[in-house]
């Protein structure tokens, strides 16, 4: 009766799909590497330093990316990895992890956190590849600021009428993906509360079919080149 019970009790657990895959301590069984999957790693740390992102040992960016840089899709192998990052030349321990890659899809990794040794986190996404109708824009919103709390994006098309919002990003939060109307826009980024922008990017032009991320750069409470902005990819 107890081996029925403990392999009815293996059989149950499941691995819970999110849209944001949070880190947590590496299996004692890696699995094999099966065909490939992409990989695109973004520095989001407000740092004067640059960062170098390693899988398997490799330094896949070719060099460290400094605050705000962002890789292209790299080619890895799916399955479990073993990633770390380094700042100048150390590894940083909280760093350090089993990261696995579903076969044939796309990912982003976002190094966030405030600037220091021990307070970077990992925030991973799954990426679609293709839109989710071929006449709209396909649009997510991932919050990496580390000192914010819930915010909006804002979409308009002239400076006064908001034509579309995705609301109440908290940090480490990507929105779902969602359709916005082609066109030219001026984004927002604001607080829940009032009407007054953390920042703007004005004359992004979304295209039909195409599928774009949105994220936040930077420090609510930064000045300067660390102050909070907002960035845009093209997935």
């Amino acid at each position: 009766m107890t081996t029925n019970i403990k392999s009815l009790l293996v059989k149950s657990l499941a691995l819970v799909l999110m849209a944001v895959v949070f880190f947590s301590c590496a299996p004692e069984e890696v699995p094999d590497r099966v065909g490939e999957a992409q990989l695109r790693i973004v520095n989001a740390v407000a740092d004067d330093l640059a960062y170098g992102f390693y899988i398997n040992d490799t330094l896949k960016t070719g060099a460290p990316l400094a605050f705000g840089e962002a890789s292209g899709y790299l080619n890895v192998s799916a399955g479990t990895n073993h990633v770390y990052t380094e700042r100048k030349g150390q590894l940083l321990p909280t760093t350090k992890f089993d990261f696995y890659l579903d076969q044939n899809k796309r990912h982003t990794l976002f190094l966030a956190g405030k600037p220091g040794t021990d307070s970077l986190i990992y925030i991973a996404t799954v990426d679609r590849s293709t839109a989710l109708t071929d006449t709209m824009a396909t649009v997510r919103f991932i919050n990496v600021s580390a000192d914010a709390k819930d915010l909006n994006l804002v979409f308009q098309k002239n400076l006064v009428d908001s034509v579309n919002a995705i609301k109440n990003i908290n940090y480490r939060t990507a929105s779902a993906y969602t359709n916005v109307r082609a066109g030219n826009y001026f984004l927002r980024l604001k607080p829940t509360t009032g009407s007054s922008s953390l920042a703007n990017l004005d004359n992004i032009s979304l295209d039909a079919g195409k599928v774009y991320t949105v994220w936040t750069k930077g420090l609510v409470k930064g000045a300067d080149d660390r102050a909070v902005s907002l960035k845009i990819l093209a997935d």
